[in-house]
């Protein structure tokens, strides 16, 4: 019984490699309407994290700094998360990708499909399925810290705090004309 549950957990730990080898031989950002907006003209947005890593006090700035927007939340469930689960945020698993990239997650593809004035990533390192994910949103302007491989229209670079990073955010878009 032991042997078989490690035999399991190797295969599922191989099968998950193949699948974001797949997902990054199929990253290509799918076509939107990109539009950088002065703060006080957001009304939309979305809001990415993992779960448990550490980013609920910059969700808490996010309220703060941003009052007027409407903001969605998904968070990524890494494997075997056992936390506490709200009604309102999109959770998303590495089941809810398909091989071939398909998303299974009707929520989660609601939300891909909804063209945002503002998506926030506030993960702190690269992830195939996140960054898969985040490519295919329809956000008109994607914003994020600094990580490997991470592309956005907006990249704040030397932070790797939420909560500063939506400081600074906060600023950076209040100083923007509309593009």
């Amino acid at each position: 019984p032991k042997a078989n549950k490690r035999r399991m957990k190797i295969i599922k730990s191989i099968f998950q490699r193949m699948k974001g080898d797949s997902l990054a031989r199929k990253m290509t950002e799918v076509r939107r309407e990109k539009e950088y907006s002065h703060m006080h003209t957001v009304k939309s947005g979305v809001v990415f994290w993992i779960a448990g890593g550490g980013e609920q006090p910059g969700l808490e700035t996010i309220r703060e700094k941003f009052p007027e927007v409407k903001m969605d939340k998904v968070c990524f469930l890494p494997a075997n998360y056992q936390g506490l689960q709200v009604d309102d945020v999109v959770y998303v698993k590495a089941e809810d990708v398909g091989f071939g990239g398909k998303i299974m997650n009707d929520k989660l593809f609601h939300v891909l499909e909804k063209p945002y004035d503002l998506l926030i990533d506030l993960t702190r390192e690269s992830n195939v399925l996140v960054d898969y994910v985040l490519k295919n949103s329809q956000a008109k302007c994607k914003v994020g810290m600094e990580k490997e491989g991470f592309e956005a229209d907006i990249v704040l670079k030397g932070i790797s705090d939420p909560v500063v990073f939506i400081g600074e955010l906060a600023k950076l878009l209040s100083d923007l004309k509309e593009y």
